[in-house]
């Protein structure tokens, strides 16, 4: 095995410290927390916005990785497996102090720009990817559930699939001033 502390990432090595940590090998699964401790603190970091409750997070991350290992199916990459479980442990922990704290926007863009990027290989940029999708589908979805039907369907029509005031107007028989004013 190559060395655990190492820039690459290897998902075959990750298997093989899965496999034999399950099986009780306590190096395996010293060298799995090791490995990936610094990837899932970039995470919390950038879901907490705060270093101390990005810690908290890691914390619990790893007590629940530790003890729910055996439950790793392999049908996705670890890491994968991981970002689902400290997005899990985020959206179910307490609301943090610092989720009350927003001044401005620039301030927030700010913050974000400090954030350290953890380097990801291809394969985790394409299943990061797949998953920020996913993500925007289900909060478009939440979003337009939120929505009365005639507004649901106006934002469709004029939003997502680009019809004009005019067309728009005549499908939900209403002026094409007053389509616009809806979409707006």
């Amino acid at each position: 095995m190559k060395n655990p502390l190492s820039d690459q990432y290897s998902e075959a090595e990750n298997v093989e410290l899965v496999k034999a940590a399950v099986d009780g090998d306590r190096k395996s699964l010293d060298q799995l927390v090791r490995l990936h401790q610094p990837f899932i603190y970039n995470v919390a970091w950038k879901m907490a916005h705060a270093p101390n409750d990005a810690l908290d997070l890691t914390q619990e991350v790893l007590l629940k990785v530790i003890t729910k290992l055996g439950q790793f199916n392999f049908k996705s990459s670890f890491r994968t497996w991981l970002y689902r479980i400290v997005m899990n442990e985020f959206l179910m922990g307490k609301r943090r102090k610092s989720e009350a704290i927003f001044s401005s926007l620039a301030e927030h863009g700010n913050r974000l720009d400090a954030i350290p990027n953890a380097e990801l290989t291809r394969e985790e940029e394409i299943e990061q990817e797949e998953l920020s999708r996913e993500l925007k589908i289900r909060c478009m979805s939440g979003m337009l559930m939120c929505l009365s039907r005639e507004q649901r369907l106006i934002y469709l029509l004029g939003d997502c699939f680009g019809i004009d005031h005019k067309l728009g107007a005549e499908v939900c028989d209403i002026s094409p001033q007053n389509f616009r004013v809806r979409l707006y």
